[in-house]
């Protein structure tokens, strides 16, 4: 699990962190009078967690309220899981492609280094091998398949 740090103005901070079962926000106040209270995205009341749980990739705005009814307003971006999709085969190639996640994309064949940007086909391999691609968004996630040719 990576977490997701973002650059607010005060008196808010606020990180997001994506789990395998769903991401979550969680913000905290400093400056103004505590106790802070939080609302995700306008919706609903004020909540005195400030954590949020199971929220869906996109653009997310929190308020953060404090006991004087101050409100700071901040926006972060979840973005959701990288997938990494086989596009075709041949006797000696393999191209592949990436969705979702936070581009650019970078590539690898057999390695967890020597990522190359962009670089969606993988040619001049043996045949009867196994080959696994990996992709690695520009949050540093990653997604791999395995190919037998």
């Amino acid at each position: 699990m990576k977490k997701l740090l973002f650059a607010l103005s005060l008196p808010l901070s606020m990180s997001a962190q994506r789990m395998f079962e769903g991401n979550y926000i969680s913000a905290s106040g400093t400056g103004g009078v505590p106790p802070y209270t939080f609302n995700l995205d306008g919706v609903g009341v004020y909540q005195s967690s400030n954590t949020f749980y199971n929220v869906p990739p996109g653009a997310h705005t929190v308020y953060t309220k404090d006991s004087k009814n101050c409100i700071n307003v901040s926006t972060c971006v979840l973005y959701a899981q990288i997938k990494l999709s086989l596009v075709s085969t041949t006797r000696s190639s393999i191209t592949v492609s990436a969705s979702s996640g936070k581009p650019p994309y970078y590539y690898n064949i057999n390695t967890n280094s020597n990522y190359i940007l962009n670089k969606t086909r993988f040619s001049n391999l043996r045949r009867n091998r196994t080959y696994t691609i990996t992709v690695k968004d520009a949050l540093n996630y990653t997604s791999s398949i395995s190919v037998a040719l």
